[in-house]
């Protein structure tokens, strides 16, 4: 490849990151067939396919604040570890969910989510979204498909126990009588 330092791997995986993985996965397929058509052997097509997608898509610029940045997230107090530390077990799979439920949503805050991990899951996604996207969330959706796991029970573990409430509410006023 032109570039001698950047493996097909460590090409691909950048850009993945960068998000023009589709793009120039595209322009990649474009260009070995048109060195197929121009007689070149499956494998030499193959290698300058790869060599001409690397040079039309070099790493994008980065600025050095850009590289540095750390995105600034709501620290956890003492209250919020305290809510968490007898609530149980967390369930991964409703904690990947929850996270791409509020990939977006700024107000959220540590205490909100179903876990702590659910909080340094939404916080790791936000700085790594393609790599969330196209990796954990489908990991997560075909494990909860695969052990039917995710049960409204598994999304709120309370549910049990409130539906509970809500039956012993509805015998008590079926018990009483009108005035």
């Amino acid at each position: 490849m032109a570039n001698e330092t950047e493996s097909k791997s460590t090409l691909m995986h950048r850009l993945r990151r960068e998000g023009r993985w589709d793009a120039a996965s595209r322009f990649r397929d474009v260009v070995r067939r048109e060195l197929r058509a121009k007689g070149l052997k499956r494998a030499e097509a193959r290698e300058k396919s790869w060599e001409a997608m690397a040079e039309q898509f070099p790493p994008l610029p980065e600025s050095a604040e850009q590289a540095n940045e750390v995105v600034d997230e709501p620290r956890i107090d003492e209250a919020i570890l305290e809510k968490f530390r007898h609530a149980g077990p967390p369930n991964l799979i409703s904690d990947v969910f929850w996270v791409y439920e509020h990939l977006e949503d700024r107000g959220v805050r540590p205490g909100d989510g179903p876990s702590l991990g659910a909080w340094t899951m939404l916080c790791w996604a936000r700085r790594r979204r393609n790599q969330f996207i196209e990796q954990l969330l489908p990991r997560a959706a075909a494990l909860a498909e695969e052990t039917g796991s995710e049960t409204p029970e598994d999304v709120d573990p309370g549910l049990p126990e409130l539906e509970r409430y809500v039956e012993e509410y509805c015998r008590l006023r079926s018990d009483q009588t009108p005035p």
